[in-house]
């Protein structure tokens, strides 16, 4: 008999960060490190995750929910209220996935219809939010369950207007994923930004009940 003293879900996105091992773990009432089923949950579902934080006072892009049957059965309704409540440029993503999959930035009708469909090959829930420019991505690295030590912030480097799929894995080294990803550390911002970026990283973290390990992102 194997005898296993803690579990390390080394698994990447669905059903290794969403909160699924996380209940059979539970279920099986074994140890397991990283976040439980409601901050790995959470930390995945784009939709739940903003509604949390705009109710505590962190600010979020503008977004709408989209289900993927009231897309196919009156996409013309969906589109008159995005236009009128978001409008163009936007940004299209299944509201359960990561590594950018299905992600699309979208500047007219078509592409906008366009996008909706490849979203929803990935998820019966799509999120389509208000595409903010003149930003950059600060990235700040959480560690801790009581105690919370904020690492140094970083930028990653695009190569287009989204953090794509291809910048993240398929450039630099082939073997080494996001480690190999263009970066710059510390993140070129100013002290004082620097610790909001940090305190506001503890937060989001104690919000979404994480624990263990975890990068909460920013658009600067």
């Amino acid at each position: 008999e194997l005898k296993i003293d803690i579990f390390f879900p080394a698994i990447h996105g669905t059903f290794g960060e969403d909160g699924t091992i996380q209940g059979l773990f539970e279920m099986s009432a074994v140890p397991y490190v990283g976040s439980g089923v409601t901050g790995s949950a959470i930390g995945m579902d784009k939709v739940m995750q903003k509604c949390i934080l705009k109710q505590n006072g962190i600010n979020v892009a503008d977004f709408l929910l989209l289900l993927r049957e009231d897309w196919r059965n009156d996409p013309k309704a969906f589109i008159s209220r995005f236009e009128k409540e978001i409008g163009y440029p936007a940004v299209v993503k299944p509201a359960n996935l990561g590594s950018s999959v299905g992600i699309k930035k979208v500047v007219d009708r078509e592409e906008l219809k366009d996008a909706i469909d490849l979203a929803a090959q990935f998820d019966r829930r799509i999120i389509v939010e208000d595409c903010l420019e003149n930003v950059i991505e600060i990235n700040c690295s959480v560690l801790g369950y009581k105690n919370l030590e904020a690492s140094i912030c970083e930028q990653p480097i695009k190569s287009a207007d989204l953090l794509s799929y291809e910048d993240k894995y398929l450039k630099g080294s082939k073997t080494k994923g996001m480690a190999s990803l263009s970066r710059l550390i510390p993140a070129p911002i100013s002290p004082k930004l620097t610790n909001l970026v940090q305190e506001t990283a503890r937060q989001v973290f104690r919000l979404l009940d994480a624990s263990g390990v975890a990068r909460i992102d920013f658009f600067v």
